[in-house]
C-alpha cells in the first residue's frame, strides 16, 4: 500500500527532527481530541444508512515555522452507529498524515491542511481504504504552552461514486518546551 511507506518516511522525519531540534521554544506539540467521523457505509461494506463513529484522536505535530507543519495522528473509535447484529461497537479507526499551513499572531492560528488518511471499520474484510484528506482549522492559544483546536476535514471515498466522509475534531494541545 501507498500509505504504509508514506508513514514509515514521515516517523523517520519525525525522528530525525527530534534528535536535531534545539531551538528555546520546542517545534513539537501533542493533540488530544474527540473526533466525530461520518463515514459511507455502502463503501466499507454496511448496509445501513450512514455510518457514525465517535473516536478519541491522538497526534504528535511538528512546526517547520510558524506557518508550516505536519501532523501524524490515530482516530480511535470509542462508538459506532449502527452496531454490530449482537449489539456490539463496529471498530473504527483511521490512521493520518496531514500538511497544515497557516498563520500565526501568536493567540489564534487558522490553518488549513491536506493529506493521506487510511481509514479502517471492522468486523467487515476489505474495509480499510486508504484516501485523501482536504481540511480547515483554528487553533487558539489559552495558556503558555496550551491551546484548544477544531478543525474539520472531507475524506475522500476511494470507492467511485461513493459519499463523501468527513471529521470534525474538538481538543487541545501542549506545545512542548
Amino acid at each position: 500500500m501507498l500509505f504504509r511507506p508514506i508513514w514509515m518516511y514521515c516517523f523517520s522525519l519525525f525522528l530525525v527532527s527530534f534528535a536535531t531540534a534545539s531551538h528555546a521554544e520546542s517545534p513539537w506539540s501533542l493533540n488530544l481530541g474527540f473526533t466525530s467521523l461520518y463515514l459511507d457505509s455502502e463503501s466499507h461494506g454496511f448496509q445501513e444508512e450512514g455510518l457514525d463513529a465517535m473516536a478519541l484522536n491522538y497526534a504528535v505535530v511538528y512546526r517547520f515555522n510558524n506557518s508550516a507543519s505536519v501532523k501524524v495522528g490515530m482516530a480511535k473509535g470509542v462508538k459506532s452507529f449502527p452496531q454490530t447484529e449482537d449489539g456490539r461497537d463496529l471498530s473504527a479507526t483511521m490512521n493520518y498524515v496531514d500538511l497544515q499551513f497557516g498563520y500565526d499572531n501568536g493567540e489564534i492560528r487558522p490553518y488549513f491542511f491536506f493529506g493521506l488518511a487510511q481509514v479502517d471499520v471492522s468486523p467487515e474484510a476489505g474495509s480499510t481504504q486508504t484516501s485523501k484528506r482536504l481540511g480547515f482549522g483554528v487553533e487558539h492559544e489559552v495558556f503558555d504552552n496550551w491551546s484548544v483546536n477544531v478543525d474539520y476535514s472531507l475524506i475522500t471515498a476511494s470507492v467511485k461514486e461513493g459519499e463523501s466522509e468527513s471529521a470534525t475534531t474538538i481538543g487541545f494541545a501542549y506545545r512542548f518546551q
